[in-house]
């Protein structure tokens, strides 16, 4: 607060003059310093968002919640081990659960379980929640002062200044207006379907875009084909489903460790290659006593020069041996002893 001291007072020394002073007062620089404990949270629920700072909001209730039961009976215990007394201890034992569960609470849930990625809107809600957090914690602290430090002489010096007035006395109006914030941002969240954290990559649900129909070019003689063919079944939209595949889809892994190159050498033989046995000139017809004439032209006998001598006709190609003969109707040859033709079923000199 500012006072303006008078330029003149009764029996005074003070000269006419006298510049003015101003003076500020104590309970006003805590007011300030009170303010700036609470902006300075903004930033951080900025850039974490409102769902981290709702876990914040419960790791400090649940800290009150534990000082309220504990507070007093292990602060009597601690008083009794040290030189404090009874309610210093319990002072001391409410702010270590309560700044432990805020702290372990409160910011460890946030960053287990709370999203990372969070949207511009949702980032200025989160400055609003942290802003709450940080009068939340100013108010008990201020509580716990009054309740276990101050005597009831000077519980009156903490109503002077402005700002620990209302963390003491008004939380309750300060609760009320963030609850009657709240509801119509949950009704318009549950209405819309607006989420405070942006979906990831792999959960983003993107309609596919339209395909354009495939239509083939192809010669006048292949629609002709075609058209008396049935129709076929257009292909989707979308990548084909993973649960039609029998198989997972294989991860790409990057390699571990570096590739071994590969050598390409000509093939050597470690013995001698076998030779490979031709068995043609085993091979022979059927009948073991059939003899097949050679096909190699006889040379002429050679003139004798003896007078009177007439050449000798060679003899036909297809003269069989004594005892080999033709079928008469299908000109098979048959063998010694065979008095029926086995292919026609002619009897043999028919």
């Amino acid at each position: 607060m500012l006072a303006r001291l008078p330029a003149e007072r009764p029996g005074s020394t003070a000269e006419p003059n006298e510049v003015l002073e101003v003076r500020m007062s104590i309970y006003l620089v805590l007011d300030i310093l009170l303010i700036l404990l609470i902006l300075l949270l903004t930033p951080i629920g900025f850039w974490r968002g409102p769902v981290k700072e709702l876990f914040v909001t419960l790791g400090i209730l649940f800290g009150v919640l534990m000082s309220d039961y504990w507070a007093r009976p292990w602060g009597n215990d601690l008083a009794g081990l040290t030189t404090l007394t009874s309610g210093s201890g319990a002072f001391l034992v409410a702010m270590i659960f309560l700044i432990t569960s805020t702290f372990i609470l409160g910011y460890g849930l946030g960053a287990t379980l709370a999203p990372a990625r969070h949207t511009t809107a949702t980032r200025v809600l989160g400055a609003g929640v942290a802003a709450l957090n940080g009068a939340l914690i100013l108010s008990f602290t201020l509580q716990y002062i009054r309740l276990f430090l101050l005597s009831d002489a000077n519980e009156a010096s903490l109503n002077r200044s402005i700002v620990t007035r209302v963390l003491l006395n008004d939380i309750g109006w300060i609760l009320l207006a963030a609850a009657i914030i709240a509801v119509p941002i949950i009704i318009y969240a549950l209405a819309t379907g607006y989420r405070a954290y942006a979906l990831d990559s792999a959960g983003q649900r993107v309609a596919p875009a339209p395909v354009a129909p495939f239509v083939p070019t192809q010669p006048s003689h292949a629609a002709a084909r075609d058209a008396s063919l049935p129709p076929r079944v257009p292909p989707t939209a979308g990548p084909e489903h993973p649960g039609y595949k029998a198989e997972p889809t294989p991860v790409a892994r990057p390699a571990t460790r570096a590739t071994r190159p590969l050598v390409v050498t000509e093939p050597v033989h470690t013995s001698v290659p076998e030779i490979p046995v031709d068995h043609s000139d085993q091979m022979s017809d059927t009948d073991p006593h059939l003899v097949i004439p050679s096909n190699t032209p006889q040379s002429p006998r050679a003139a004798t020069g003896t007078p009177g001598d007439q050449p000798v006709p060679d003899e036909p190609a297809d003269k069989l041996p004594a005892g080999y003969d033709h079928c008469s109707t299908c000109n098979t040859v048959l063998g010694p002893g065979m008095s029926v033709c086995p292919n026609c079923g002619t009897p043999r000199n028919a």
